[in-house]
């Protein structure tokens, strides 16, 4: 069977593209097309691979960012005829490939373009787009990446969800029946540490989405240890705010983050996430999770068992929490380890192999 794997761009390493590394697992001779790719970003199992990139990788525009409103436009003149298992690795654009009848396209859907759905007044608000004619542009642009997405959603034949808060968008908004498909964790990297220490640590992009500010205004205030591991456009102005009981690290690698979540006391998560691998990260190195609960955490994190959940997203609350964490006994760092393992990338190989094969057989049937 040949197949193609279509990821919106590779242009830093995340979620989506250790999805990515799984599905290549399971299909090690699949080809690999992107709309973009930033030599040397991705693991070396990613950067072995001859990955096809669409006419976007010629133009000179730096941030992958300005370049959306062309994206829909470009993921439709993939040439994917040849192939017959297409597999969209979605998180904004490409399950709008264009299939033929004879072949099976399945959408394993990330996240979706929240940004242009829910998220949509409070992120032009977050990038400062007020009234006046920059409005009016964002607006019209948003609209129609909305029509086109609404439309593109409509194309793959079978939609897997990274976790029911995925699968209750895709719903709402796309009118899609979607499988629930948790997301791959590659929990054998992360194992336990013998002993402990008195800090608390968070991973991941310093955006504002992920809500690191309210963590360092929260431990700023309560003066316990915070790690911040990961560097974003936020890293200046989260140094400036922070007092000298947080450390930042910048990107680390694999192996660093995994010593680092093995020795902490809890792991912190103030991002709406659909799903949210560090999360499970966390728990896999036997770390209890305190996070808003909102989103995919829902579904990883057990409050009470291997996790605490709280309800307000503020630093307030991040710290209140905090302190009803430390009042009680925890699971067994082994045991918290393996609520984890539920969700390894065993079974997500296992699970999708499973989804394409029966797809396949329905197919047959059909015909």
């Amino acid at each position: 069977m040949k197949v193609a794997i279509i990821h919106d761009w590779l242009v830093s390493y995340g979620g989506a593209e250790k999805v990515l590394e799984e599905q290549l697992a399971l299909f090690p001779q699949a080809d690999i097309y992107t709309l973009l790719h930033k030599l040397g970003s991705q693991s070396p199992l990613i950067e072995s691979k001859q990955i096809r990139t669409s006419g976007l990788q010629r133009l000179p525009i730096g941030d992958h960012r300005k370049l959306i409103a062309l994206m829909p436009y470009a993921a439709e003149q993939f040439d994917l005829t040849s192939y017959d298992l297409v597999l969209s690795n979605t998180f904004a654009i490409v399950h709008g490939v264009i299939s033929t009848p004879d072949q099976l396209h399945m959408a394993y859907v990330n996240r979706t373009m929240r940004y242009a759905w829910d998220t949509y007044h409070q992120d032009l608000a977050a990038f400062g787009v007020g009234g006046g004619i920059k409005r009016l542009a964002a607006s019209l642009g948003y609209h129609y990446l909305r029509l086109w997405d609404l439309a593109a959603f409509q194309r793959p034949d079978l939609v897997l969800a990274n976790s029911p808060f995925s699968a209750q968008r895709l719903q709402k908004y796309y009118h899609r029946e979607a499988q629930i498909l948790f997301a791959p964790v590659d929990t054998e990297q992360f194992a336990p540490a013998e002993t402990r220490d008195d800090y608390y640590v968070t991973v991941g992009r310093l955006v504002p989405l992920k809500g690191i500010d309210l963590m360092v205004k929260a431990f700023t205030t309560s003066g316990r240890r915070l790690i911040v591991i990961g560097d974003g456009p936020q890293l200046d102005e989260l140094r400036a705010m922070a007092g000298p009981n947080i450390e930042f690290t910048g990107k680390l690698s694999s192996p660093q983050v995994a010593e680092i979540l093995s020795r902490a006391r809890g792991y912190l998560a103030m991002a709406e996430e659909d799903f949210g691998i560090a999360n499970v990260e966390a728990l896999a190195s036997g770390t209890p999770v305190i996070a808003w609960g909102q989103g995919g955490v829902r579904h990883t994190v057990q409050h009470g068992k291997n996790g605490w959940l709280f309800a307000k997203r503020s630093s307030e609350s991040l710290n209140a929490a905090v302190e009803q964490f430390e009042r009680l006994d925890w699971l067994s760092p082994q045991l918290i380890a393996q609520s984890a393992q539920q969700f390894s990338g065993a079974a997500y190989r296992a699970s999708l192999r499973q989804q394409i094969n029966s797809a396949l057989q329905r197919r047959e049937q059909e015909n």
